[in-house]
């Protein structure tokens, strides 16, 4: 998740670790129950191939600067998305 627009103001120039950090406060007034935040994971093989040794159904994952701004439309090199080996548009995970 990312925070764009916060109290109807533009963020998206702000740092990435900035934006989640206003999304974190943002959550914690709006949800009654518990919330786990993800704070940053390192870009790293092994702990992705453990992702999904560890039965994830996810198609990849966004390595983002930390210091990256939000750029509606554009492909930079501070967002890279890594992809599940092997995987094909369109699956459905079955089970």
């Amino acid at each position: 998740m990312d925070l764009l627009v916060r109290d109807g103001r533009n963020v998206m120039r702000l740092p990435l670790v900035e934006r989640k950090r206003q999304l974190e406060e943002v959550l914690a007034g709006a949800l009654k129950g518990p919330l786990l935040i993800v704070k940053d994971l390192p870009a790293d093989a092994a702990l992705f191939k453990a992702m999904l040794g560890a039965g994830l159904e996810i198609e990849g994952v966004m390595a983002k600067r930390r210091q990256s701004t939000y750029q509606p439309g554009v492909r930079s090199s501070d967002w890279v998305k890594i992809k599940r080996p092997g995987w094909q548009e369109g699956r459905v995970w079955t089970g």
